[in-house]
């Protein structure tokens, strides 16, 4: 599980928790790493990388530790989106702003043309959050 010195260098050890954390640039709280031509997510990369693993199709790679800058190969794992939204629930992570009534009138609103970063603003979400109903990527009901 050998991960090259030049990403190493951009992670800080955490003793206490065993987490690898990301210190180099972040988007969403995730970092991101240029590797070949291309921005990775560094958690992706790190797990792809330690074990020598090519991601297929619908494949996610989670965090065990719920540390989104953490990169250590040991804290992660692959599955689904909806396997990464189950855990999120199942550690009673979800913190959503949004009711299945909400949705429903988010549907409505994309129907009639209401843009995704206008219907974001009136809920108080991300625009990738309504995107994300738009597409029928997810949505977890509370």
């Amino acid at each position: 599980m050998q991960l090259p010195e030049r990403f190493m260098n951009k992670v800080s050890i955490d003793s206490d928790t065993g987490c690898w954390n990301w210190t180099a640039s972040t988007t969403e709280g995730y970092g991101s790493y240029w590797n070949n031509g291309k921005v990775n997510r560094s958690h992706r990369y790190a797990y792809t990388t330690a074990y020598d693993y090519e991601l297929q199709p619908g494949e996610v790679v989670c965090h065990k530790c719920d540390n989104r800058q953490c990169v250590n190969p040991k804290h992660l794992f692959v599955g689904t989106q909806q396997d990464n939204m189950s855990d999120m629930v199942k550690k009673n992570r979800h913190t959503g702003k949004l009711h299945t009534s909400d949705v429903s009138i988010i549907r409505k609103m994309i129907q009639q043309g209401y843009s995704g970063n206008h219907i974001a603003a009136i809920y108080g979400v991300s625009k990738h959050a309504i995107s994300a109903i738009k597409n029928g990527r997810t949505f977890i009901a509370v």
